[in-house]
C-alpha cells in the first residue's frame, strides 16, 4: 500500500463522512425537516384546481383508450 493509500484510509477513519459527502447533523436535519413539514402541511389540505382534475381525467381516459386497443404507454 502507498503511503498516499494510507494517507486517505486514516482520513476516512478519522472523518466517516469523507470530503464532497453532505452530511448534516442529526439535530439540523431534524429542524430542515420540521420547518419543510410547516411549510408544506397547508398544501395538503388545499383542494386540487378544477383544471388539474380535467387534465388528469383525460390523460386516464386517453391511456385506457391506448390500454384497450393494446398500444404501448410510451
Amino acid at each position: 500500500m502507498s503511503s498516499n493509500q494510507k494517507s486517505e484510509r486514516n482520513v476516512n477513519q478519522q472523518n466517516p463522512n469523507p470530503p464532497g459527502s453532505a452530511a448534516l447533523d442529526e439535530r439540523l436535519q431534524a429542524h430542515i425537516g420540521t420547518q419543510l413539514k410547516s411549510m408544506y402541511d397547508s398544501f395538503l389540505t388545499e383542494p386540487i384546481p378544477d383544471r388539474l382534475v380535467e387534465l388528469l381525467q383525460e390523460l386516464d381516459r386517453v391511456s385506457e383508450k391506448k390500454a384497450a386497443r393494446g398500444e404501448s404507454k410510451e
